[in-house]
């Protein structure tokens, strides 16, 4: 066996590149060719960078160059434009209103004619111009002066000026200042005129011929208001406004006068008087007179009375006894008497006011036993003072509607009380006191009498046992007691609708009124009072009820009460006093369905 070991043998071949080498050197290759290509590009793009930056910083340079000469042109226009301004504006300064006026004037002028191409073009201005007219004279009417309507536009200024009862009302005055006086310009001939509210305030003849013509031939309403002394230029005929006012010219036109003279001292001077007096005034139909403390002449207040067509007078001062036999009394409707005459004045016009519709405010008495029987056929509203006992002395066929004051009168000596006789009476006013009403006529005829109101200022206790039966409202003013409504409800036994007020701070004359409700109803069903009542109502805005803590249960007991006799009610409204000042809040307890 050959134990010989085989010998080695070198290979001196070339060693081959696997694929794998061959591959990492040719990736090598290609990057660093990338990178050389990419060198270049950078070198490239540095030279490019250095040339647009020295191009840039030249633009720049030669921009900044521009902008700041600019700059110094606009620096150069503002300084020289702000001594511009100052200089105007002391020119301005130096000229003053010599300067500024005629263009304030001028700017005035346009605002003007901007005004009156817009009325121009207002609707308003498209109505009729009588229709435009009497709708200004309505406005007139309710109070207001006709001067603002002149100064809204060229329209409406020449139908105000050509529509004389604008300015029929004319106030002639002594006195220096009334209180919220104005002036208005109304341009042309007359220039300024002073108001007081819808007239025309005139001191002198001047003032007073200046505004007459605008009135034409409408009537006048005049307000004459003088104190103190007349001065002298009054007393001349020549310049006194007083005879331009009730001269012959004006006297024609004369509807509605107003003396105003009262206490003051101020008299009519006697030559004007007799100038005046002899003049008539046929349209006069309503005059107030207020001269007591005063001198007139009352011959020329007479003459005033003597008017033929006067239908309302308002007396503030004693009747002149020259006036009471005056012829002016027959057409007379409605007489006011605002002061405390004699019984004889009175007696002696009874003969003469048989056209009268309306007595207010007679003397406390009158009628008396000294009053002549006189019949007032026409007769439909009065009010009066006196004892109950002595309307028998006049016969009221017409009387619609009686206030009567039957306070601090003592019943007739003999005892016989005359029956009241009003067959066409529907209102009646009661008020009562001292020493009560007990002397109340037992005896009535008014079968048409609907409403009743019962005034008490807490010393009647009780009425008589006299029955009204046609009156269906009936309302309780003032204080009252249980006794006091107890006997109430008896006088009224038909009525549907039940008032009760009370002052404010009375706490106990409602509840009085409910507890006598309460009380009778729970008695049976044969005394209920009040039987065909459905409408209660307890306080009102102008006297709210107080105490609706103590009230408000028995209110509501009052109406559990007719619930249980078949009585139910339809209204029941109360009117509570929220706070101390007296505000007013209504309560309804019967909700409607």
């Amino acid at each position: 066996m050959d134990h010989t070991q085989p010998s080695l043998t070198v290979n001196s071949a070339p060693r081959v590149e696997s694929l794998k080498e061959r591959r990492i050197k040719r990736i090598v290759t290609q990057r660093a060719e990338e990178c050389a290509q990419l060198t270049e590009q950078i070198k490239l793009f540095s030279d490019r960078l250095g040339e647009y930056t020295t191009s840039l910083a030249g633009i720049v340079n030669s921009e900044m160059d521009a902008i700041e000469a600019e700059m110094e042109i606009l620096v150069k226009r503002r300084e020289k434009a702000k001594a511009h301004y100052e200089e105007y504006k002391k020119q301005v300064k130096d000229m003053g209103e010599d300067y500024l006026s005629p263009l304030k004037e001028r700017l005035e002028h346009l605002e003007r004619l901007n005004r009156m191409q817009y009325s121009l073009t207002a609707p308003v201005n498209k109505l009729p111009v009588e229709l435009l007219g009497y709708i200004f004279k309505i406005y007139v009417d309710m109070g207001n002066g006709p001067w603002v309507l002149i100064l809204v536009g060229p329209v409406w200024r020449e139908v105000a000026m050509s529509t004389p009862k604008l300015w029929r009302h004319i106030l002639v005055t002594n006195q220096e200042t009334l209180a919220h006086e104005k002036i208005w310009n109304i341009g042309g001939d007359i220039g300024d005129v002073k108001s007081h509210g819808r007239y025309a305030v005139c001191r002198n003849n001047a003032e007073l011929i200046s505004i007459l013509p605008l009135s034409k031939k409408a009537s006048l309403r005049i307000v004459l208001r003088l104190s103190g002394r007349i001065n002298s230029p009054w007393e001349d005929p020549e310049s006194t406004p007083l005879v331009s006012l009730f001269g012959e010219a004006t006297s024609q036109r004369l509807k509605k006068i107003d003396f105003n003279l009262n206490g003051n001292g101020s008299y009519l001077p006697s030559s004007l008087s007799s100038y005046m007096e002899d003049f008539s005034y046929p349209i006069l139909k309503d005059i107030s007179i207020d001269v007591s403390g005063s001198n007139w002449d009352m011959a020329f207040m007479s003459n005033i009375l003597a008017s033929p067509k006067l239908t309302r007078v308002v007396l503030k001062s004693p009747i002149p006894t020259e006036a009471i036999t005056s012829p002016g009394w027959k057409s007379v409707h409605h007489l006011f008497i605002q002061y405390v005459p004699e019984h004889g004045s009175l007696n002696q016009l009874c003969d003469k006011l048989y056209n009268l519709r309306t007595l207010e405010g007679c003397a406390k008495g009158w009628p008396g036993e000294d009053t002549p029987k006189t019949a007032f056929a026409y007769l439909n509203e009065m009010t009066l003072s006196s004892m109950p006992s002595h309307l028998h002395r006049l016969t009221l066929p017409s009387l619609i509607k009686l206030q009567l004051d039957t306070s601090g009168w003592v019943p007739p000596a003999s005892g016989l009380y005359s029956p009241w006789i009003f067959p066409v009476l529907s209102e009646l006013h009661l008020s009562l006191g001292s020493p009560g009403p007990t002397y109340l006529p037992h005896s009535t005829s008014m079968p048409v009498l609907r409403a009743m109101t019962v005034f008490n200022c807490g010393s009647c206790h009780s009425l008589p046992p006299v029955v009204y039966p046609s009156v269906l409202s009936v309302r309780f003013e003032g204080c009252g007691s249980t006794s006091y409504f107890a006997s109430a409800f008896s006088m009224t036994p038909n009525a549907q609708k039940v008032t009760f007020t009370a002052s404010r701070y009375d706490k106990s004359t409602i509840m009085n009124a409910l507890q006598q409700l309460i009380d009778t109803t729970n008695i049976g069903a044969v005394t209920i009072p009040l039987p065909f009542a459905s409408e209660f109502y307890f306080g009102s805005s102008g006297t709210p009820a107080a105490s609706k803590a103590r009230t408000h249960p028995l209110i509501k007991q009052f109406i559990a009460n007719r619930l249980s006799v078949a009585r139910p009610l339809a209204v029941l409204d109360a009117v509570w006093r929220r706070n101390r000042i007296g505000e007013a809040k209504l309560e309804s307890y019967i909700k409607k369905p």
